[in-house]
């Protein structure tokens, strides 16, 4: 049966056709976790391997400027179709943090709501980070939406890890050995 979008997020194994790939497949994902250690990257390291990802998810990336902080650091596109079957793009503005002993803060949040209300046309942001939340930037992740009719989306440490692990490629790249 196809995969029910509910649990389209959720790893699984397919033995329908090639059973032996699908296993093949599985053992790699499941080898590359030990070498996720993101404290072996630099910001800048973390900042490609989330484009990599983004780029594997099917997004087009395009990077700013190292020089200038617009307050993200990636605009990220990604086409579908809506129900009635017109292609339409979804805009995104991508801020990445890498934390070696903190959690993503609330302060965080509210820098990319602020860009997204000041730039007006993008209405989606996306934190990508390898830490986790506060439970009061929880909180105000959850109003956010109904407030300010942007929508902000956090994929945090635990999240990007089970990403990399359906992505063995972006991790032999980032994290080789």
């Amino acid at each position: 049966c196809d995969v029910p979008p509910l649990l389209a997020d959720r790893q699984y194994l397919d033995l329908r056709q090639d059973r032996s790939a699908a296993i093949q497949r599985l053992i790699e994902q499941i080898g590359s976790v030990p070498s996720l250690d993101f404290s072996k990257l630099d910001g800048r390291a973390f900042e490609e391997m989330v484009g990599d990802l983004l780029g594997s998810l099917g997004f087009s990336v395009q990077r700013t400027s190292p020089t200038r902080d617009l307050g993200y650091d990636f605009i990220a596109s990604y086409r579908s179709r809506d129900p009635f079957g017109a292609e339409q793009t979804d805009t995104w503005l991508v801020e990445v943090k890498l934390y070696r002993d903190a959690r993503v803060s609330i302060h965080a949040l509210q820098q990319l709501l602020g860009v997204l209300v000041m730039t007006g046309g993008s209405k989606k942001g996306l934190v990508v980070t390898n830490g986790r939340l506060t439970s009061v930037a929880r909180t105000f992740l959850a109003q956010s939406v109904d407030r300010s009719r942007h929508e902000l989306r956090v994929i945090d440490g635990t999240e990007l890890t089970n990403l990399l692990i359906q992505h063995p490629e972006i991790t032999r790249k980032h994290f080789p050995g």
